[in-house]
């Protein structure tokens, strides 16, 4: 996949997901989608990019394990990391630049991987946003990231009785951020060539 054809796509269906987000107007015949619903429409559309991104870009969300009840986790790790791609990434790994973009930050119920044997407990983790230095890309990996954020944070403002306008306004800065990079020359560079000289 070429990644105009992924911003393209993943605009496109940003541009559905916004389309579809009102205001709700407080009333109980009210049939305006819920948040929980946008919610979930916006988690299942990053799962599926993420996806994308990490099989054609070398883009990964890497987890580290910050603590667990284990009493050995603090011995031997700095943060002892997973990831769903079968990649062996340590923390702070050269081999990876690490974009200091989360994901996430909180508790989760998982198995800490400072050891096979751990049991999912309730612990502190830490998604990262990390790529790999060696793939060579045309496109500038931190913008692409930026915009993945982008959604990231309209789940986080897709809570219940949440304004709505918190969505559409993450998700449009994701729009023009991808039109941005779609286009042949960013729009303020263009403003700034042909509308203002």
């Amino acid at each position: 996949m070429k990644i105009n054809q992924f911003y393209a796509n993943l605009r496109s269906q940003l541009k559905k997901v916004i389309t579809g987000v009102q205001d709700a107007d407080g009333l109980f015949w009210d049939d305006t989608t819920p948040n929980s619903s946008i919610k979930r429409e916006l988690e299942s559309l990053l799962k599926e990019n993420l996806e994308l991104v990490a099989k054609h870009f070398g883009i990964y969300v890497v987890t580290r394990h910050c603590s667990c009840p284990n009493k050995q986790h603090n011995k031997y790790f700095d943060f002892p990391t997973s990831n769903n791609y079968g990649l062996d990434i340590n923390y702070g790994d050269s081999r990876y630049k690490w974009t200091m973009q989360q994901f996430f930050q909180g508790e989760r119920y998982c198995a800490c991987a400072c050891s096979k044997i751990n049991k999912p407990t309730n612990h502190w983790v830490i998604d990262d946003f990390v790529y790999d230095k060696q793939l060579e890309r045309d496109f500038d990996a931190d913008k692409l990231i930026n915009i993945l954020t982008d959604i990231v944070e309209a789940i986080d403002s897709a809570g219940e009785r949440r304004p709505r306008s918190a969505i559409r306004e993450w998700l449009l800065r994701a729009v023009l951020n991808i039109n941005d990079e779609l286009l042949p020359i960013a729009m303020d560079d263009f403003v700034t060539r042909y509308i203002t000289n």
